[in-house]
C-alpha cells in the first residue's frame, strides 16, 4: 500500500520501521524543519520490549541504557531528605526495562528505517478527504496526494486528530496540571541522584545523574489557553506559577529557565477516545492515546501500537477489518497505560502541606 505517516518522531519512526519491512511504500512527513530532537529519558517497558526485539532495535537499546534515578529523594527547603522512594520496588514492570535518552531511541529507530522510505521535513498537512478507496491529503504549498491510508503519528496537539476526527479539545482530557522542562541544567550539576521539592501544588525535581542535569517544574492548574508554540509564553507560565517559593533550589531552576534554549512545556493529559481510525484514517502514539508524560509509558505504547498495525495489516485481507483488530490489540495496553498516569499525581505534588508531610512520613525509614 503507499501509505503516508505524518509525524516524525518516536511514533513515526517506529510506524516507518516496521510498515516499511513489510514492503509498504512510505511517506513520513514532519513539521519540523528536521528530525526533533529534546526530551529527556524515557522507558521501554513491557510488552514494548518484545516489539523492540521484532524491529531489530533491542540489542541497540540495550547498549544505549542509562543509568536510571533508583531512589527518588524528597527534600525540604534546606535540602534536607524527609522520605525516600525506591521506585525500582513500585515503578517498573520488570527487571528487564530500560530507560535512555528520547534523542538516542529516535536514532536508533531512524536508523533502522528501510531506505526507500521517504521522508520530507517542513511540511504543513491542511486537510484530508476520503473516499471508498483511499485519501488525498493536502498541503501547504504542494499538490495534494493520494494514498491507501494516513497513520497519524504527530503527536499530542494532532493536526490529523483535529482533521478527522475533530477539535483538540473533544479528546485531551487534562489531568489538572502543566509541566516544564529544562535539560542541561548546569546550576543544578552539584546535584546527584533524585531530588524532589514540594509546596502545596508545585514541585521541583532535578534528576542529576543523567547524562546531563534535567530539572522538572510542574503546577497544579485548570486548563489555560496559551499557544503551545510559543515558547516565552511557556516560560512566563512557570516563572508565575513558582514566583512566590524562594526555598530549596528553585531560584537556580527558574534562572535556567530563563535562560535556556530547549526548553519543553505541556498540559499533563491524555488523549482519550472510543476509536483510533476513521475510514482510511488512523491514529498510532499519542495522538491516538497519548497516556500523560508522568505515565512513562509514551515510547513504548508508541512502538506497541506501530506495531500491532503493522501486523493488523499483514494479517488481514481488508484495511477496514486491520484498524478493528488493530484496536482490539491496542485497548487493553492503552487503558493499562493510561489508569498508571493517574495513580501517582497526588503523592508527586500534593495540594496541601499536610499532604506533603503525610507523604514524606509514609517513605521516610
Amino acid at each position: 500500500m503507499d501509505i503516508l505517516v505524518v509525524g516524525g518522531s518516536i511514533a513515526g519512526l517506529s510506524a516507518a520501521v516496521v510498515l516499511g519491512a513489510r514492503g509498504h511504500r512510505l511517506t513520513v512527513i514532519e513539521q519540523a524543519a528536521g528530525r526533533r530532537s529534546g526530551g529527556v529519558a524515557i522507558d521501554v517497558r513491557g510488552r514494548a520490549l518484545e516489539t523492540a526485539r521484532a524491529m531489530g532495535v533491542l540489542d541497540d537499546i540495550h547498549a544505549s541504557r542509562i543509568t536510571a534515578n533508583a531512589v527518588w529523594n524528597f527534600v525540604d527547603s534546606e535540602g534536607s531528605v524527609q522520605g525516600s522512594w525506591h521506585i525500582a520496588d513500585e515503578l517498573y514492570d520488570s527487571p528487564d526495562d530500560i530507560e535512555l535518552l528520547r534523542d538516542r531511541l529516535a536514532e536508533i529507530l531512524a536508523a533502522r528505517v528501510p531506505r526507500d522510505v521517504v521522508f520530507r521535513y517542513d511540511e504543513t498537512l491542511t486537510d484530508l478527504t476520503q473516499d471508498a478507496t483511499g485519501v488525498t491529503a493536502s498541503y501547504a504549498g504542494r499538490a495534494p496526494e493520494r494514498f491507501d491510508l494516513v497513520v497519524g503519528a504527530d503527536g499530542l496537539h494532532s493536526t490529523v486528530r483535529r482533521i478527522a476526527f475533530g477539535p483538540e479539545r473533544d479528546f485531551l482530557h487534562h489531568l489538572g496540571s502543566y509541566v516544564g522542562l529544562v535539560r542541561g541544567a548546569h546550576r543544578l550539576a552539584d546535584l546527584s541522584g533524585m531530588q524532589i521539592y514540594n509546596v502545596p501544588g508545585r514541585v521541583l525535581s532535578v534528576a542529576a545523574d543523567n547524562p546531563e542535569p534535567v530539572a522538572m517544574l510542574a503546577f497544579r492548574s485548570p486548563w489555560l489557553d496559551y499557544d503551545f508554540r510559543d515558547t516565552d509564553a511557556q516560560k512566563r507560565l512557570v516563572l508565575e506559577a513558582f514566583d512566590d517559593v524562594s526555598g530549596w533550589r528553585v531560584p537556580d531552576a527558574l534562572a535556567e529557565v530563563r535562560a535556556c534554549d530547549n526548553f519543553y512545556f505541556d498540559s499533563i493529559a491524555q488523549v482519550r477516545m472510543p476509536g483510533w481510525s476513521s475510514g482510511r484514517v488512523v491514529l498510532v502514539g499519542d495522538s491516538g492515546y497519548g497516556p500523560s508524560f508522568f505515565s512513562g509509558m509514551g515510547s513504548s505504547l508508541a512502538m506497541i501500537g506501530a506495531e500491532s498495525l503493522a501486523a493488523a495489516l499483514s494479517d488481514e485481507t481488508s484495511v477496514e477489518n486491520a484498524l478493528r483488530q488493530y484496536e482490539r490489540q491496542m485497548r487493553p495496553h492503552v487503558d493499562d497505560a493510561q489508569s498508571m498516569a493517574l495513580d501517582g499525581m497526588d503523592w508527586l505534588f500534593p495540594e496541601t502541606q499536610e499532604g506533603i508531610d503525610e507523604r514524606n512520613a509514609a517513605w521516610r525509614k
